[in-house]
């Protein structure tokens, strides 16, 4: 990425729902909720690393090892119904956050493969992730923004957090 704009732009766009979801995983009680939300804040720390070209030092194997850890994590929360998320349908929130964490397993994998993929299949992978997490996070503000309550917190979070990983996944892959 070699504009500092847009590097500050998203380290900032990252470092919000970070904090956001790393106080709330300390102040939780319920042990699920807070690996989710520390899945949460390692995505973001994550995407924060991959904005810096020090970010290169974070070993490639850890950093795969967690997020398809994460990726398992929330397909299981799918698959056993578990509702600990303020999302409209916890399920559908379940499934974006796999959906999510397999695309940092995905980015993480292409960076560090360099020239040895595929210039026209990354750009199509990358534009599918793209879509998908911009699809999920409007899905979900458009059903929260009907709610009388409003928008929730968390679901702020997820949805910038989405936005940034769909911005990211296209300037850092294409």
């Amino acid at each position: 990425m070699g504009s500092p704009f847009l590097r500050w732009w998203l380290t900032a766009l990252f470092l919000l729902p970070g904090l956001f979801f790393l106080a709330r995983c300390l102040l939780r009680g319920v042990p699920a909720t807070r690996v989710s939300d520390g899945l949460h804040v390692l995505m973001c720390a994550g995407m924060i690393v991959m904005m810096w070209p020090t970010g290169l030092v974070v070993p490639v194997a850890a950093q795969l090892a967690v997020f398809g850890a994460g990726t398992l994590w929330f397909a299981g929360l799918v698959v056993v119904g578990h509702d600990d998320c303020d999302w409209p349908r916890s399920w559908g929130a379940h499934a974006h956050h796999a959906i999510m964490m397999a695309g940092m397993v995905w980015m993480i994998a292409i960076m560090s493969m360099h020239r040895a993929v595929v210039p026209g299949l990354q750009a199509g992978i990358a534009a599918v992730l793209a879509a998908l997490f911009l699809l999920g996070s409007a899905a979900v503000a458009v059903r929260s923004s009907r709610s009388t309550s409003g928008v929730p917190l968390p679901v702020a979070a997820d949805v910038l957090m989405s936005v940034g990983m769909a911005g990211t996944t296209l300037v850092l892959i294409t």
